[in-house]
């Protein structure tokens, strides 16, 4: 079995790097210790830190120093939250610690500014028959839609996106090229190929074996677009009191589900903005619908996504504004809630393809997925 490999050229054939991007055991992190092992240093670290540095992550006090000590933890950890770190399997709330294991190192390798490498893969000499382009299961939820024809890939400017390749037969030498290699850039992967977007612009990858095109991926590379978020936790003056069971612990949690979503489908980049408690001076009741949204108006912050954390809330009234978001207490099963709103309020209000996150709640579509026909819609 071939085994994948980093692609953020910075970081590529480390092998400290390497192992913890493809280890599944736990014993290849590399972190500070926990205060229980020495910490991981040499020039392995020093490039995590280089990297982090590029990204635009400080290191005020120690810089690149090969050490992975608090200050890197603390940097690694903001990259979790700002990259939407996956949910980890059996829990309900991410945990972000600070450690680059293999998910972390996702982000590492997604998020590089620097330049793309692909593997060295020697030609077979059999003439492939057909090539398709599919989501790679390294790259869930990262920007590829499959729903259009060609399929198309939505890549963020100084980052990389990995795409999987199905050849007849398997093992067949296919060759890719970029119409616009300024816009794009291509490399082989043990899967197939990962796309660098170099600038804001659209282009095309072609796949050919033997002079014949077999297939082509549309790439649309998008700057970022930078957004903030608001958390209130509402409580009113009813006796006994109704309040929100959440706290603000959620708020950077909340933040990191909204770029998980966003950021590797869409390029939008959440960072947190004012976490505070919102008392009214009115009885609301166990309710709190549209009649009451007025007393909540002055708390918010113009231009940004204010999220009103309450007991529970009917759906947003037609008209509603879409800056201000009631969270019920009572999330949606697929924890979608607060996405789909965040959906409309980057929409500014204007109608969505009914499709992906667009959809309500129990609706039987999976609303993880940001479509290149939602993205358009929400651009700005």
């Amino acid at each position: 079995m071939t085994v994948k490999r980093l692609t953020a050229a910075r970081l590529a054939g480390i092998p400290e790097l390497e192992e913890a991007f493809t280890d599944t055991t736990d014993t290849k992190d590399v972190w500070d210790g926990g205060g229980t092992q020495p910490p991981s240093v040499g020039p392995h670290v020093k490039a995590l830190q280089e990297s982090l540095l590029a990204m635009g992550y400080a290191l005020p006090r120690f810089g690149a120093d090969g050490i992975y000590g608090a200050e890197t933890t603390a940097a690694v950890t903001q990259l979790q939250i700002d990259a939407g770190h996956p949910l980890h399997e059996g829990h309900e709330w991410e945990h972000v610690l600070g450690i680059a294991g293999p998910n972390t190192m996702v982000h590492f390798d997604m998020f590089d500014p620097g330049e793309t490498v692909g593997e060295a893969a020697s030609a077979s000499g059999v003439v492939a028959a057909a090539a398709v382009f599919s989501e790679s299961p390294d790259n869930l939820f990262a920007g590829f839609d499959g729903s259009t024809s060609p399929p198309t890939l939505l890549v963020g400017t100084r980052t990389r996106r990995r795409v999987r390749v199905e050849r007849q037969p398997a093992g067949a030498t296919v060759e890719f090229a970029v119409a616009d290699p300024t816009v794009a850039t291509v490399g082989l992967t043990a899967e197939g190929i990962v796309v660098g977007g170099e600038r804001a612009g659209k282009t095309t990858i072609r796949a050919s074996s033997d002079g014949v095109v077999l297939a082509e991926l549309a790439v649309d590379v998008r700057d970022g677009r930078e957004e903030r978020v608001n958390f209130f936790f509402v409580a009113d003056a009813s006796e006994p009191r109704f309040v929100t069971a959440l706290d603000h612990e959620k708020a950077t949690l909340f933040t990191l589900r909204l770029n998980r979503v966003y950021r590797r489908q869409a390029n939008v980049h959440f960072t947190l903005g004012r976490v505070e408690d919102v008392a009214l001076s009115r009885p609301v009741g166990p309710s709190f619908g549209p009649e009451f949204t007025a007393q909540l108006e002055p708390f918010a912050v113009p231009g940004e996504l204010n999220v009103f954390c309450v007991w529970e809330a009917p759906p947003p009234a037609p008209g509603a504004d879409p800056s201000i978001v009631l969270l019920p207490d009572a999330d949606c099963s697929d924890k979608m809630t607060l996405p789909h709103a965040a959906a409309h309020y980057l929409a500014g209000g204007r109608p969505l393809p009914a499709e992906g996150l667009a959809t309500a709640c129990g609706s039987g579509t999976d609303r993880r997925r940001i479509t290149i026909a939602l993205a358009d819609a929400m651009r700005s």
